[in-house]
């Protein structure tokens, strides 16, 4: 796996953290421009105050801080939306590293859909449709050392209810890079 697609693939868990294109089609699909106010609408058809509502709501809230984390270096709440075995926090070691000598300018999440699945006992799945915008990273005096392409991405995310909130405990890529 390239860095850039490692990236791409963290974003993307968002991710912040991974990039590339999206399904079958080798060409990169262009995505809509993004605003500075990350949108996280879902589409959904669930009641307030279901499960399926707040699985709903710890999937955007997910992206929303990972596009925090991406833009400050800050990974703590990043971490503890997560459980330590998640693949998810590739991501969070992807922010650290870029950091350690930088920084990341530019990285947008949106989160386009979310559909809820599998519900059973304390665990749930979600797949999300979303896209991370264009961004780069830069070196400390400021020096592009890598950029990145939009990418759109289609992962189903497998959650848990720990203590009265939900939990990333792993992440499969569904449709784009490396699909």
């Amino acid at each position: 796996m390239t860095n850039r697609t490692r990236s791409a693939t963290l974003l993307g868990a968002a991710c912040l953290v991974a990039v590339a294109g999206c399904g079958s089609d080798p060409k990169p699909k262009v995505l809509p421009s993004l605003s500075s106010t990350p949108s996280t609408t879902a589409t959904s058809t669930t009641s307030p105050g279901s499960v399926e509502a707040e699985v709903e709501a710890a999937v955007r809230h997910y992206f929303d801080v990972a596009q925090k984390a991406a833009n400050t270096g800050n990974t703590t709440e990043l971490e503890s939306l997560s459980t330590p075995t998640c693949g998810c926090r590739q991501l969070v070691q992807s922010i650290k590293k870029t950091y350690a000598h930088g920084r990341s300018l530019g990285v947008q999440f949106l989160v386009h859909s979310t559909q809820v699945h599998d519900v059973r006992n304390r665990t749930a799945g979600a797949i999300v449709e979303f896209s991370v915008s264009a961004y780069r990273d830069v070196d400390e005096s400021g020096r592009v050392v890598q950029t990145y392409e939009p990418v759109i991405g289609r992962d189903d995310m497998s959650w848990v209810s720990s203590q009265g909130r939900w939990l990333l405990t792993n992440e499969v890529r569904l449709e784009g890079p490396g699909t």
